[in-house]
């Protein structure tokens, strides 16, 4: 699909926080207390940011009309691991997919089982309130009677596990990997405290303290010993993005999320190394995965808007959802609070007469109700076998 509701992206940017960010969740602080960051940001604030780069003239007046601006397409963010002193592409992290639970390995704590989740029929012994035509979801294999608790796995996976995950579930279902191989946990937060300054004396006003809890953009490696490099990946659409509005030698830094901290933009070149599995053309059930969070009328799933009429939901596996609001500056006030089914989150859909044609053409977009939330990059998707 190469039309405005299902753009396709062909540049790809790095935006670096140069110290912390903040990406404020929606619980209010005051005085002594804490504004604590999202542990991820929204796409819509990517898209933002974004889209305020590219509408910004040379002597920093904004432009763009909010029609203009909402029109450009932007999918993000994803995490990307950077070399440790230049602007190169080390991987590409993503959320982790619900489809796969960890279990512990005794005597090992590095290493973990990993089990794969898959829909099955319900048994005459089971009730379920689920819609009509949706499955359950168990395991893919039956793991014992005394599997044990799952253990928490990595919540970002690196690029080559995310693939092979996607294109052959069953060759590594019920496989013993080592933690660090599959990808690493959130990214470390830092809690600052901070003094209110009074803009007519500038001094400190006296007991208006208050601390911040924000995200930090590297990670030390006590293995390696080395400290790892991490900024967001966005993607933008090639014929109505301008390099040089975006990123230039002079202006290649720009203020992201709470507080006006910085960050960095420069252009990569790496595009996104997942690729969609060859299918076979008897193949009518696929998998979706979420790399960023979605927005669906239903809530917890999508439906034809996003997918297209003859493709169905046939099971899903989600964790409970998140709330998006924010403030709306064209018309001076907050937005609407919308429910979100959270990045990681995976869909098996069926396509009758083969999904070949359509995963093809839907791999990485966006797969929201709205087209609008589309352009803002909710919804975006990779494919894999079911």
């Amino acid at each position: 699909m190469t039309n405005k509701n299902y753009p396709v992206y062909k540049k790809y940017w790095c935006v670096e926080p140069r110290d912390t960010a903040l990406f404020r969740d929606a619980r209010p602080f005051g005085a002594g207390e804490a504004a604590s960051s999202l542990p991820f940001p929204w796409p819509s604030t990517i898209a933002g940011f974004t889209r305020s780069r590219l509408g910004m003239s040379a002597d920093h007046k904004f432009e763009w009309t909010p029609a203009q601006a909402r029109a450009v397409a932007v999918a993000g963010p994803w995490l990307v691991e950077l070399e440790a002193s230049e602007e190169i592409v080390k991987d590409h992290l993503f959320p982790a997919p619900r489809d796969a639970v960890f279990f512990r390995v005794e005597g090992n704590e590095g290493q973990l089982i990993r089990r794969r989740l898959a829909p099955r029929a319900q048994r005459e012994d089971e009730w379920s309130d689920l819609p009509e035509g949706k499955q359950l979801v168990g395991f893919a294999r039956d793991p014992g009677e005394t599997p044990g608790k799952p253990a928490r796995g990595p919540a970002m996976w690196n690029a080559d596990t995310l693939q092979t995950w996607l294109n052959e579930p069953d060759a590594h279902d019920e496989e013993q990997v080592m933690r660090d191989g599959v990808g690493m946990d959130a990214l470390p937060r830092e809690r600052r405290t901070h003094v209110k300054i009074d803009y007519k004396t500038q001094t400190a006003e006296t007991g208006a303290l208050f601390q911040t809890e924000q995200l930090r953009f590297e990670r030390y490696d006590a293995k390696q010993g080395v400290v790892r490099r991490f900024a967001l990946g966005v993607a933008t659409q090639a014929d109505n993005v301008d390099d040089e509005r975006m990123s230039t030698s002079t202006s290649a830094t720009g203020s992201l999320g709470g507080e006006r901290r910085m960050a960095s933009v420069y252009r990569i070149q790496d595009a996104l190394p997942l690729t969609c599995p060859e299918l076979g053309d008897d193949e009518e059930i696929i998998r979706v995965v979420l790399l960023t969070p979605a927005i669906f009328e239903a809530g917890y799933c999508p439906s034809a808007k996003g997918l297209g009429d003859d493709v169905k939901v046939i099971a899903a596996a989600t964790d409970r959802f998140q709330a998006v609001s924010g403030w709306c500056f064209e018309k001076r006030g907050p937005k609407p609070t919308r429910y979100m089914a959270p990045a990681g989150s995976v869909y098996w859909l069926r396509i009758p007469g083969g999904a070949a044609a359509w995963a093809t053409d839907r791999h990485l977009t966006c797969i929201s109700d709205d087209p609008q939330d589309r352009l803002d990059g909710f919804g975006l998707i990779a494919i894999g076998r079911a």
